[in-house]
């Protein structure tokens, strides 16, 4: 019977909260959304593309087990880690397959996501660990504007969440129609100072977003899951 659904730039920082609710009693759905930064001065000029590097790291919210060059490479959860990712746009500005660089009991592995939206447009490269980035403006100290200066992580839990499809990649929903959008107060500002910035999400003291609201509708045959609502709890979740 819910009528709106509401989502603004603090659920970011609250996903790993709300996700922990809703999880089972063995954390199928805890995650986070991690922020990244890109390090200028580890950017490089080839020939024919740009490369530029994200830093912040995160540690994993599930294990990684991926096939490369016909070895299997195990990361396990909350020890192995994500350091930095790796950015590619050639010459004409098309994007190539982002690389995450993960670490691991003092090893390094560079392995490729899956997913990457950027310029306002969702990109799956078919192949890939399964997970992704979203890629988005930032103010630097002295005042600037940065485009693609911030990214955030999103493992295999979050890439296609409720929460990314709606808020951060704004994908139309026959039962969540979008009724209001209101800018942070900073990205407001830009938009004055820059009549050309059309972005709503910034990274600025931390990450900036609108608050969205949706009007919810549901399709006939959807079911109501009782447990869902339960305030009874399992055993193994009971406090001593």
């Amino acid at each position: 019977n819910t009528t709106h659904f509401l989502i603004d730039s603090t659920d970011i920082g609250k996903y790993t909260a709300f996700s922990f609710i809703g999880s089972n009693t063995s954390l199928d759905r805890r995650s986070w959304l991690s922020v990244m930064l890109r390090d200028n001065s580890q950017t490089k000029e080839t020939k024919n593309s740009t490369i530029t590097v994200y830093t912040g790291g995160t540690s994993l919210d599930e294990d990684i087990i991926y096939n490369q060059d016909g070895k299997k490479i195990f990361l396990p959860s909350d020890k192995a880690g994500l350091g930095a990712i790796i950015f590619e746009l050639d010459e004409k500005g098309i994007i190539k397959q982002p690389l995450g660089v993960f670490v691991y009991q003092n090893q390094q592995y560079i392995l490729p996501f899956r997913y990457a939206h950027y310029n306002g447009k969702f990109f799956d490269f078919g192949s890939g660990i399964e997970s992704g980035i979203y890629i988005f403006s930032r103010i630097n100290n002295d005042g600037s504007l940065e485009q693609n200066g911030a990214l955030i992580y999103l493992s295999k839990r979050t890439v296609k969440s409720q929460l990314a499809r709606l808020y951060l990649y704004k994908e139309e929903n026959p039962y969540f129609k979008l009724v209001h959008s209101e800018d942070d107060i900073v990205v407001e500002q830009i938009k004055t100072q820059n009549p050309g910035f059309k972005e709503d999400i910034i990274y600025y003291q931390g990450f900036r977003g609108p608050i969205r609201i949706w009007s919810v509708s549901y399709p006939q045959d959807i079911n109501l899951k009782e447990e869902y609502l339960s305030i009874v709890y399992p055993d193994e979740l009971r406090l001593a």
